[in-house]
C-alpha cells in the first residue's frame, strides 16, 4: 500500500520541540483521516469499532489524553518503506544558502510520522478522538531515501515543502498463522 503525504511549513533542523513535531503529526493526521477505514485500512477501522474482540490485534497506542493509531506496527506486521522530498525555499540574493541540516530535518519529519516515543514528547492540549499516524514508531522504517531540492515558488529559506511516499509492507518474516492486511 501506498500513502503520499505533504507538509509545508517551518521544518526543525536542530531542536525538536514536542508542539512543533506535534502540530507536524496532526497535518499528517489531518490526510491519514481520509483514507482511514478504506481499502485495505477498512480492517484496522473494523477492529477498532469491535473493541478488539475475537483475538484482533490491538495497535492502539496511549499516552496520556491521546488515544493514537499507526496504520503500520509491529502488531499487524506491517513494516514501512519511506521516501522524503525536502524542497526548501531559497533567496534571491543567496541562491546557494542552505538551512539546516538533511539528517535533522529528515528526523523532524520522521518524528511526526510516528507515536510519540514518551509522554514529555506530548504537548498539553486538548484530547482528541483519536490521532492516526503512519507507524507506531520508527524501527519499522526498513528502507529511507532522503533527497533535496529547491522550491522555487518560496523565497523564505525556512519554508520546507516534505513529500512523504510511504510504502506499507508485511513484515519480512510473517508465520503462516499471522495475519498482515499489507500482503
Amino acid at each position: 500500500m501506498k500513502i503520499t503525504l505533504t507538509y509545508q511549513g517551518i521544518l526543525p533542523a536542530s531542536k525538536r520541540p514536542p508542539e512543533k513535531i506535534d502540530q507536524i503529526r496532526q497535518e499528517f493526521h489531518r490526510q491519514l483521516n481520509k483514507i482511514w477505514g478504506r481499502d485495505q485500512l477498512a480492517i484496522l477501522e473494523e477492529w477498532r469499532d469491535n473493541n478488539f474482540s475475537a483475538g484482533a490485534p490491538d495497535f492502539r497506542k496511549q499516552f496520556g489524553n491521546r488515544t493514537y493509531l499507526p496504520i503500520a506496527s509491529e502488531e499487524i506486521h506491517a513494516r514501512v518503506r519511506l521516501t522524503l522530498t525536502l524542497y526548501k525555499g531559497i533567496r534571491e540574493d543567496h541562491p546557494a544558502y542552505s538551512h539546516g541540516d538533511i539528517d535533522n530535518r529528515a528526523k523532524s519529519i520522521i518524528d511526526a510520522l510516528c507515536v510519540p516515543v514518551q509522554q514529555s514528547r506530548i504537548p498539553n492540549c486538548a484530547p482528541l478522538r483519536d490521532t492516526i499516524c503512519l507507524m507506531s514508531d520508527d524501527s519499522l522504517v526498513d528502507t529511507l531515501t532522503v533527497e533535496t531540492a529547491s522550491l522555487l515558488a518560496e523565497n523564505d529559506p525556512t519554508i520546507t515543502l516534505a513529500v512523504v511516499v510511504a510504502d506499507i509492507l508485511p513484515a519480512k518474516t510473517i508465520s503462516p498463522d499471522t495475519l498482515s492486511i499489507f500482503v
